[in-house]
């Protein structure tokens, strides 16, 4: 690789080679970050797939051509094959998607354009001084990078052995419910429980209920990602701090979310 750092996709220098840096940075300031008025509007005008005329689904932009397609319909995906081009850019986040990797890669180069742009939304905001030196990329400790070296590949998981293992869609912004939610699903007593089937009710709006399918989803042998929208409904409801798309804190959903399954539970062995 012609790159300093040895974890990057081989394809993005390949990809340098023959086109420069400069797709990456204009992608990261014209469709991601928009750290101008003239950048916003360019956006909103551009960034819609181009099979479903959609703003949604994980938009992600080509950038050998000018091109928008929704990952999660897979007309992103649709446009890598037939054009051979491998590799798009997530304009929610400014990730990399390799289709040759098939997978999200890293590249410091790139990471440094998007930590320059993301330094002028804070200033063009008007956000403090302190905002600016917290950036939301994360860079590998010596660390982690020593555990990434000696694991360059991803090991494949056999096919007979996935069950547990299996996605959570995000709804807006609620990765914060997501991985707690993967806790809970992975923790084993919790599991154990939940798949005995020993809680019985007859509530419309029950989150021991909503629990106990998404164990028995997760459980079920499925590969596509779950969508847990009965549970977030619930948990809005019934939390109304917690309502809204908006990022919330991963400790205060647990808290709030092991609150109202004592709540619930209780209440069922009551009326029992």
């Amino acid at each position: 690789m012609t790159s300093n750092n040895s974890l990057e996709c081989p394809h993005i220098n390949l990809f340098k080679e023959t086109n420069g840096i400069e797709p990456f940075r204009i992608t990261q300031k014209w469709l991601v970050h928009c750290s101008t008025v003239e950048a916003r509007q360019v956006r909103a005008r551009s960034c819609i797939c181009r099979v479903c005329q959609s703003y949604g689904g994980r938009l992600h932009t080509c950038l050998h051509c000018i091109y928008f397609g929704c990952y999660e319909r897979q007309h992103i995906h649709k446009h890598a094959r037939d054009s051979n081009h491998y590799l798009a850019m997530d304009l929610s986040f400014g990730q990399m998607y390799c289709f040759l990797c098939q997978d999200y890669v890293y590249d410091k180069e790139v990471e440094q354009y998007a930590q320059k742009e993301w330094a002028k939304v804070c200033r063009f905001n008007g956000w403090s001084e302190s905002l600016l030196s917290t950036l939301p990329y994360w860079e590998p400790t010596g660390t982690e990078l020593e555990y990434l070296k000696l694991n360059p590949k991803r090991r494949k998981i056999a096919a007979d052995s996935y069950v547990g293992l299996r996605g959570l869609v995000n709804l807006g912004n609620t990765c914060f419910m997501n991985c707690i939610l993967q806790a809970f699903v992975h923790t084993p007593m919790l599991r154990d429980y939940f798949l005995a089937e020993r809680h019985e009710c007859d509530k419309e709006q029950c989150l021991v209920c909503e629990m106990t399918r998404l164990f028995q989803k997760f459980y079920a042998g499925e590969k596509t990602a779950y969508i847990p929208f009965r549970l977030l409904h619930l948990v809005w409801t019934n939390a109304r701090h917690l309502a809204g798309y908006e990022q919330q804190d991963a400790h205060e959903f647990l808290i709030a979310a092991l609150d109202l399954l004592h709540q619930h539970l209780s209440a069922s062995n009551d009326a029992g």
